[in-house]
């Protein structure tokens, strides 16, 4: 069984996984997914 002591937070994983990768800035990621830049930037 995993444990976890301190969970990862979703921003986190959007950096790491979308924006880092592609080179795209927050603004450019929530105009593709259809959402509010400001819904990333939480």
């Amino acid at each position: 069984m995993l444990r976890f002591d301190t969970p990862i937070h979703p921003g986190e994983i959007l950096r790491e996984e979308f924006l880092v990768p592609l080179r795209l800035k927050p603004y450019t990621l929530a105009k593709k997914l259809h959402v509010p830049r400001t819904r990333l930037e939480r």
